[in-house]
């Protein structure tokens, strides 16, 4: 019987109510008989309603309390209390800042293996953020990078930082999206206004505004799916372009349910400053899907040329979305290789390299 340890970089709660809980997230290919989940908050949500990413393992949740850079030291022996009581078999901690650290620093008090992975382009945040606790937030990189057993980055270009950071072992493995969930679309003829999609959040990261521009003089729809910070002023902008009719916000949509909105859509677009790796694009090529998006080197390595890249300026947007809009069999080419693209890639090759990967470390 094996027990995984996990430390997220996010309280659950944020993660079911965005709807991404996930089969399987956190126990691939069922290898774990318990999953017990470290929540970095006061009091997180009830495991049955976050059972899906333990699969078939027992699911526990312990709720520590949130730390702060300056708190951070006071956890230490908080954590470690916990994992001493549960006695994993290996800790899995998501970003190497304070999920990060609270796991490389149990993992090796225990004497078992950790792993850590990173999903955002650390570098890239700080440079746009600019906040101090970004840079703060070096030092636990400091830490975790040489003492974590492996770093598992969603693509090369994130690897490229670990391996700069100086970790002991790196590999690729990107997220898992599974192609059995979403359908390839039959035809891709329009059926009346043509309709647009982007999926992710409403935040400074994200550049929905950049999509709403682009549209204000093309006969479509847009459809935004995603919550944030920037929500009131993206309706605001929205009112003011006069464009109520075009653009439908919302909020979020349960991941088993997300196949739909693709189905339902013609092209798909995304605006975003940076990314680690980006799902909605993988899951829009999974649903045979043309592609408009940011020239950036994640979705670049993601699309691996099966896509529209685009600079982040509205006119440039605009002209790719009109050769699409006038050319069925374009929107088709475009989509048959995004399709034939994210078979390389799929969930389940995904999952098999995760589990792999445990075993591998499990057994030494």
């Amino acid at each position: 019987m094996y027990k995984l340890a996990v430390f997220p970089n996010d309280p659950l709660y944020l993660y079911f109510q965005k709807g991404e809980v996930k089969d399987r997230y956190w126990n691939p290919q069922n290898l774990f008989n318990e999953v017990h989940i470290i929540s970095l908050c006061e009091r997180d949500i009830e495991p049955e309603k976050m059972q899906r990413v333990a699969g078939q393992a027992k699911l526990f949740i312990h709720s520590i309390g949130r730390p702060s850079i300056v708190t951070l030291p006071l956890y230490f022996n908080r954590a470690f209390r916990i994992m001493n009581e549960v006695k994993p078999d290996l800790v899995k901690a998501h970003h190497p800042w304070h999920a990060g650290s609270l796991g490389v620093y149990c993992a090796r008090k225990l004497g078992i293996p950790s792993v850590i992975s990173i999903h955002n382009p650390i570098d890239e945040q700080r440079i746009r953020e600019r906040r101090l606790v970004l840079y703060l937030a070096k030092l636990l990189e400091y830490y975790c990078f040489p003492r974590v057993d492996v770093v598992v980055a969603m693509t090369e270009y994130l690897k490229r930082y670990s391996v700069r950071m100086g970790a002991r072992r790196n590999v690729v493995i990107f997220n898992r999206v599974y192609l059995e969930q979403f359908r390839p679309k039959s035809n891709h003829r329009l059926n009346g206004v043509p309709k647009i999609l982007s999926v992710g959040r409403l935040d400074g990261q994200k550049y929905q505004e950049c999509l709403i521009r682009a549209v204000v003089d093309l006969n479509v729809t847009l459809t935004l799916i995603g919550q944030g910070e920037m929500k009131r002023y993206l309706k605001d902008l929205v009112k003011e372009l006069g464009i109520k009719n075009k653009v439908t916000f919302i909020d979020s949509v349960v991941n088993k349910d997300i196949d739909r909105y693709y189905q339902n859509t013609d092209i798909f677009a995304i605006a975003t400053h940076y990314e680690g790796f980006c799902i909605p694009i993988l899951e829009a090529m999974a649903s045979c899907l043309p592609i408009v998006a940011s020239n950036i080197p994640s979705i670049s390595e993601i699309l691996g040329g099966t896509g529209f890249l685009v600079d982040n300026e509205a006119a440039s947007f605009r002209e790719k979305l009109i050769k699409l809009i006038e050319s069925e069999d374009l929107r088709s080419e475009l989509g048959r290789r995004a399709r034939a693209r994210a078979e390389t890639i799929d969930g389940d090759k995904m999952e098999g390299l995760e589990a792999d990967l445990y075993r591998e470390l499990l057994a030494k």
